[in-house]
């Protein structure tokens, strides 16, 4: 067969309107010089192939021999107005495209149809490509943003395929890029020859809001900029990995440099790296590292069985393996977006040091649906700033599954407190799908929350003033129904040392938390407390408490409450073993402070071997003792139910049998911004000095020996004694004190004077 063909001005029409456009020529062959007919003696060419649309011209110069083996030669240039190419290819979805494409090709190269790798050795191929895209403007109906300034120069010499420069822009975002195959033929020839694609990114602004924002929604996914984007990265691999891998090309993958500064994540990416192993299987990482700001990572690890993603139904389990270190992990660095930071107080400034983690995560999947997931912890050690405590001996496993969560004996130890915990927790929002109420339960040997939260012990007295409502509270943690179990052998929390904690809470997301029972080792003695916290109003926080404890030595407490923005220790100066029962409605702060101005108590209370020392209110009344030390009165039991309400201390009538002698006492005092107090006592007439029989208050003070220590006096019950009744009234700027009459006439007094003033009201009523 030889046979020659070819057209001369003939017309090219487009396929949508018919319209005639301009002219084409070309001259053609095809020849076979056997006569058997077989491909290799076939011969094919194509010879000044020209053609000039209304936008744009072509030339092709092709011949093709063997057609079992094939060697093709050819030389093809063609310049485009892209316009034109979308109307005469009728293409769909795109519209307003502009631009020019200009491509160079010089190809010969010889393809073994059977065994294209043995092929290129028989020639030295003669490759050059130029492509020139200049100007590239589009808009597609997938994508609401038109694709502008599409410039690209590429070109191919040799065996090397270039991207001379790419640049383009999409709304305000635009990129910038290079790149480059060191062989592209041997890809072709599926050769066994070494090739490294190479690409480098850049762009000034990535909008990322602007990118994703779905027009149907009127929202973005994601709401953020990246600017300075740099991204190098870098692939080796075998010629033949390319087209034969089984998933993944086999190789291995190189991050060289990637930095990035984000809008509303005030945080720099720089020199990050990365050196990845792909296998036909398993993706091994070598080494990913990088910088945030002043923090640092070091990460490796293995995937087993990722093939497992590449199918259409995933089935089967994968599993990672991953070592992480590093030497600073600034949480400050890591956990501020949009200038809040979402890490608690007092540990924002955080900088973990030396840290080392490993472990291993365990996937199962079942018909393309993630099952379980399993996380194993072997390792985590590090060093704490601020804290200044350790990481150390972590270990567990998390178990993940049907949106349940689960934790057994994950433990730990950090400074000088260890955990073990138990969790379940069901992540999903259907609560009728929750198998179980949501459980946390924490054992450990020792907690020193102190050192937890960088907590001093500065003082026994505290400052007149804190802000209460700062720092990390537990009512800053989400309220959700759960129930949290406590066992505690030694637990540190601020100036309180307890011992043997066993309490059972419950939760609420209402905002309640019950405390069902709580019971403890404390300042030598024992607790027992129920009740509830209701924390539904975060600035109106109550607790409503059932406390009972005895033996309790009062100077080791030290019970602290707040009134009116001051602080005050109740065992300044009382003294003593206790034992009490306290109900009542106790408005607290966040730090667990009760605030004693918004609060009503009642208070069964009862000091055994007490002490006064250094009592305001019985300095003032020192003139009636004689040869007594005021500054420190012992007494050997005080026991009496005490009510506080509406910012009024009620201290019903009790006998103390002191170092004072036997006395009694009752009274009220109001612990409002004034703090006045009415105070009566009952005390034996022998008690009294002469002095102030004599002329009260007009005599100088008896002198006292502070350092002597008077004994306790008893009531003799056979004796008739005569007392003296000394009524004390004080505030904050002044006191006054007389002497009254005996209490039950004093009383009959009070009820007399009260129903005359009742009947000069009913008087005055009638008039009116």
């Amino acid at each position: 067969v030889d046979a020659e063909f070819g057209c001369k001005e003939g017309m090219i029409r487009n396929p949508k309107n018919r319209k005639e456009l301009d002219e084409m020529e070309f001259k053609g062959y095809f020849r076979n010089t056997s006569n058997e007919g077989n491909l290799v003696d076939m011969e094919f060419g194509l010879k000044d192939f020209k053609a000039k649309p209304e936008s744009g011209k072509f030339y092709v110069d092709l011949k093709v021999k063997n057609f079992s083996s094939p060697d093709i030669d050819l030389k093809l240039r063609s310049q485009f107005n892209l316009q034109f190419l979308t109307a005469f290819l009728n293409l769909r979805g795109l519209s307003d495209m502009s631009g020019t494409v200009d491509l160079t090709m010089n190809f010969h190269d010889i393809i073994d149809l059977e065994h294209p790798e043995k092929t290129i050795s028989k020639l030295n191929e003669s490759y050059f490509t130029k492509l020139e895209v200049r100007n590239f403007n589009f808009k597609s109906t997938a994508f609401y943003l038109p694709i502008q300034n599409v410039n690209l120069i590429g070109h191919m010499e040799g065996h090397e395929a270039k991207i001379d420069t790419l640049s383009g822009q999409i709304g305000k975002s635009n990129i910038f890029g290079t790149g480059s195959i060191s062989d592209l033929p041997a890809i072709l020839h599926h050769t066994d020859d070494s090739v490294w694609v190479n690409l480098d990114v850049q762009s000034k602004l990535l909008d990322l809001a602007e990118l994703s924002y779905n027009e149907s929604l009127k929202e973005s996914s994601i709401d953020e900029q990246i600017k300075d984007f740099e991204l190098d990265i870098a692939f080796l691999s075998s010629a033949r990995a390319f087209t034969e891998s089984p998933n993944l090309p086999r190789g291995e993958f190189f991050i060289k440099d990637l930095h990035a500064t984000l809008q509303h994540y005030p945080h720099e990416l720089h020199d990050f790296s990365a050196d990845v192993f792909i296998e036909d299987e398993d993706i091994r990482l070598k080494d990913f590292s990088g910088e945030l700001d002043q923090s640092d990572f070091h990460f490796s690890g293995r995937l087993v069985h990722y093939d497992i993603w590449m199918n259409p139904v995933v089935n089967g389990d994968t599993e990672f393996e991953f070592d992480f270190t590093s030497d600073h992990l600034r949480l400050e660095d890591l956990m501020v977006y949009r200038g809040e930071n979402y890490v608690p107080k007092d540990y924002q400034h955080e900088d973990f040091q030396e840290l080392k983690l490993h472990g291993r995560t365990a996937l199962h999947f079942k018909q393309h649906a993630l099952h379980s997931i399993d996380l194993y912890l072997d390792r985590l050690d590090c060093k704490m700033k601020v804290h200044k405590c350790k990481f150390e001996r972590f270990n567990g496993r998390l178990h993940y599954e049907d949106e349940h969560l689960v934790a057994k004996n994950f433990k730990g130890e950090i400074g000088r407190s260890d955990f073990e915990i138990d969790l379940y927790w069901y992540l999903g929002l259907d609560s009728t799908l929750r198998k179980q109420d949501h459980i946390i339960s924490l054992r450990s040997n020792k907690l020193d929350v102190n050192q937890l939260l960088e907590w001093n012990i500065t003082s026994s007295r505290p400052e007149t003033t804190v802000d209460h409502d700062s720092g990390f509270s537990v009512f800053d943690i989400p309220f959700w129904d759960m129930k949290l179990k406590l066992d505690i052998d030694k637990l540190s929390y601020h100036q309180y040392m307890m011992s043997n904690l066993k309490s059972s809470f419950r939760m609420t997301n209402k905002g309640y938390l019950h405390i069902d029972t709580c019971q403890m080792n404390i300042a030598g003695g024992w607790f027992d407390i129920k009740g509830y916290f209701n924390a539904s109003n975060p600035d109106e926080i109550y607790f409503s408490p059932d406390i009972y404890a005895e033996n309790v030595d009062i100077d080791r407490f030290m019970v602290k409450f707040d009134n009116f923005g001051q602080d005050y220790v109740v065992s300044e100066n009382l003294h003593g073993i206790i034992d009490c029962d306290l109900t009542g409605k106790l408005h607290i702060h966040k730090d667990l402070t009760p605030m004693l101005d918004l609060s009503n108590f009642i208070l069964d209370l009862k000091v055994v071997n007490g002490r006064l020392e250094n009592y305001k209110p019985v300095e003032y009344i020192a003139d009636y003792f004689k040869n007594k030390n005021l500054q420190n009165i012992r007494f050997d039991t005080l026991q009496n139910t005490f009510e506080y309400k509406d910012q009024k201390l009620i201290i019903p009538a009790m006998t103390i049998n002191s170092t004072l002698g036997f006395l009694e006492l009752w009274g009220e005092q109001y612990l409002n911004d004034k703090r006045s107090m009415n105070l009566f006592v009952k005390v034996p007439l022998k008690l009294i000095s002469k002095a102030v029989f004599q002329k009260l208050f007009k005599r100088k003070r008896e002198n006292v020996d502070l350092d002597k220590e008077d004994a306790i006096e008893y009531q003799d019950k056979d004796k008739k004694i005569a007392y003296v009744h000394i009524n004390l009234k004080m505030d904050s700027e002044d006191y006054s004190i007389k002497l009254q009459r005996d209490r039950d006439k004093l009383r009959e007094e009070r009820k007399k004077r009260r129903e005359e003033r009742r009947k000069k009201r009913q008087k005055q009523r009638t008039k009116s």
